[in-house]
């Protein structure tokens, strides 16, 4: 399964092919010609690959869908915490079975980054993902699509066509490993069929032309509240703060997502709430053109406790460079031969994760102050830094 693990993933899931293919590539003549090295694999292999394990996730979430037709799913409680609730029980596939399940988490928790998370599908619509800035960057989109899709996004990055071998959503970590087991899909799949309700009607279940009103609002809050951030783990300077991680995977698939999200984290605004919230959300969604780009300025604009970080297109290229309100500066994917020519250049913070030496970890890397020093243990340079570019080192 290809599983390339950007975005503070787990080290060592590259596979042998794909590590093999990155290790020519930067070493040669930087048009893409590997001086005939017969170790070095093609492209073609390489795609040939992930995109076997992108239809495996295809095949997946149709199964779960098809479950799910006609099914009411409920926000509920168990225990403390929010669960969403189906009304009937889903076992998936034969081929990626799971046992049969009735609810699964609002939110989830990462031991790497140390904080709460909320995840939807990952890929393109075509896929049952909730990226549309994935279309032009992955084997499952139609080649028609795909070169419709590119030209929205290559005049922001400067670039003439989209490598589709290096295209970051080829081989995305969120459509790989443990990602692509029957029940993580069920589980994202169940949260995206309430989501894509949630935001359309308010807590009394009327339909509802504005999102900022909407039950998706009234529940997220709610689970936000109730969650358990293990303060007690965090770093001496950041103790007493709250961080949450918008998209451990999935991205805002409508202008009404991005609205209520917004909403959400406005509620946890420090002007407006003494137990205040910094959230980090990744995104492709200025992938889809100009009007994403200014619709996210102006929603976004402002004193906001929303850090929107535009992610990069390729492996071993610079990020998108958004300089409008709203956004904050970009994050980018080099591989680790490479990290070095393009540090200060292309980036300026290397994620120091998997440099903790019991496993990947912000709370325990090393990262910087709210001065920007770079001397103390436990990193939230993603969420304190907006302007900052930051890499995940490709293992």
């Amino acid at each position: 399964m290809a599983a390339l693990k950007p975005h503070l993933a787990e080290d060592g899931q590259t596979t042998e092919l794909e590590e093999q293919y990155f290790e020519c590539r930067s070493h040669s003549d930087g048009l893409g010609r590997m001086d005939d090295d017969p170790l070095c694999p093609t492209p073609e292999a390489v795609i040939d690959q992930s995109h076997a394990g992108l239809m495996q996730d295809v095949y997946t979430r149709e199964v779960i869908r098809e479950e799910l037709e006609g099914a009411q799913i409920h926000p509920s409680y168990k225990g403390r915490n929010v669960v969403l609730r189906v009304d009937r029980p889903v076992t998936g596939p034969a081929w990626n079975p799971f046992a049969e399940v009735e609810t699964t988490s609002l939110l989830s928790w990462t031991a790497k980054t140390g904080r709460p998370s909320f995840s939807l599908p990952a890929g393109a619509p075509v896929m049952g993902g909730s990226c549309p800035g994935a279309t032009a960057g992955q084997s499952t989109v139609d080649d028609r699509v795909r070169r419709q899709a590119a030209r929205l996004l290559l005049p922001v990055i400067g670039k003439r066509q989209v490598n589709l071998v290096e295209a970051i959503c080829e081989y995305c970590y969120a459509t790989g490993g443990s990602y692509a087991t029957g029940s993580t899909q069920f589980h994202q799949t169940v949260r995206y069929a309430w989501v894509r309700r949630a935001i359309t009607i308010d807590p009394r279940g009327r339909p509802t032309d504005n999102p900022r009103e909407s039950s998706f609002v009234s529940v997220m809050i709610d689970g936000i509240e109730r969650a358990d951030f293990k303060l007690e783990g965090e770093p001496s300077q950041w103790r007493g703060k709250k961080f949450f991680r918008i998209h451990g995977s999935g991205d805002f698939f409508h202008p009404r997502y991005l609205m209520a999200w917004k909403a959400v984290c406005d509620h946890f605004h420090p002007r407006r709430n003494e137990h205040s919230i910094v959230f980090w959300a990744p995104t492709r969604i200025w992938a889809m053109g100009d009007k994403w780009i200014q619709f996210v300025s102006e929603v976004n604009k402002g004193d906001t406790n929303l850090v929107l970080r535009p992610s990069a297109y390729h492996v071993n290229q610079h990020g998108p460079d958004i300089r409008e309100p709203g956004w904050a500066s970009p994050t980018t994917v080099f591989h680790h031969d490479a990290v070095g020519e393009a540090e200060g250049r292309e980036f300026d913070w290397n994620c120091k994760a998997y440099a903790v030496e019991k496993g990947p970890s912000c709370r325990g890397a090393v990262g910087s102050d709210a001065r920007g020093n770079p001397t103390k243990v436990g990193c939230r340079t993603c969420w304190v830094h907006p302007h900052l570019r930051v890499n995940y080192t490709l293992h």
